[in-house]
């Protein structure tokens, strides 16, 4: 016992230790994901089926259909993208080259996760503001194509 005495205080201690440093880790704030608006795919189609507009969403579909460059005013690559059994949405992504880059070798049957505004339509709905905002006032959005994010 004798033997023991010194070494219980420590022990002891170093207890006490262990469950503070347990006790803040688990009670430390989690980090916050970098995207502040994360709307899933159904939600897309409840946008949809609501008729919602001006809502912020990320989700990901299949490439289903590659449209010709939308080039009255700022010009944009547009492609349908399925995010559903039987909802598709048009993604129209500013490729200004002071706003936005071109998703090279994007293809049909491809993934792509995005995030952007999400406008409603009677075909499915669009997704546009799929790059930075060069004044800061709308959110962010982004396209990912085979590992690379495009603003």
């Amino acid at each position: 016992m004798t033997q023991i005495k010194p070494y219980l205080g420590k022990m002891l201690g170093l207890g006490a230790l262990l469950l503070l440093c347990c006790g803040l880790f688990l009670t430390a704030p989690l980090p916050v994901h970098s995207q502040p608006y994360y709307m899933p795919t159904e939600q897309i189609t409840d946008a949809y089926e609501n008729g919602l507009s001006d809502v912020m969403v990320e989700a990901s579909g299949t490439v289903e259909r590659l449209l010709p460059d939308d080039t009255i005013g700022s010009r944009h690559q547009r492609f349908i993208v399925r995010v559903g059994r039987n909802h598709t949405v048009l993604i129209s992504h500013n490729i200004d080259p002071d706003i936005g880059q071109r998703i090279e070798g994007i293809r049909v049957g491809d993934t792509v996760r995005f995030r952007g505004e999400y406008e409603w339509n009677d075909l499915g709905g669009i997704i546009h503001w799929t790059h930075r905002d060069p004044d800061q006032e709308h959110p962010d959005g982004w396209i990912e194509h085979n590992g690379v994010r495009y603003w």
